[in-house]
Order: C-alpha cells, then structure tokens, then sequence
C-alpha cells in the first residue's frame, strides 16, 4: 500500500509540506508519555505483571 501511494503521489506530482520540527517532538514526547505510564502502570493493572519488578 506504501508504494502504490508513493507511485501514485509521484504520477500525479503531488508535492507535501515540510514537516514541523516543534509538532514532531510534541508527538514523540506524547508517545513517549504514553509509552511510560502504560509500561509503569497500565501493564499491571491491565495484564497483572509488572514488566520492572525483576529490575527492582
């Protein structure tokens, strides 16, 4: 699917924007947020194992 859009985008010269530095590091940043509290605190609850209790 990646492709065929890309030839497609190509075919038919479509031409995007830059991307913005500052909304990419709030994304990262939002990721990495979420990344942290599922893997500190949603993972117990939900699965019941704690994926840090050997490493304590």
């Amino acid at each position: 699917l990646f492709a065929a859009s890309r030839r497609r985008d190509r075919r038919e010269q479509t031409v995007y924007p830059a991307g913005n530095a500052a909304m990419t590091s709030v994304t990262v940043a939002a990721g990495i947020a979420a990344w942290a509290v599922f893997a500190i605190w949603l993972h117990r609850v939900l699965i019941g194992v704690s994926p840090f209790a050997a490493m304590g």
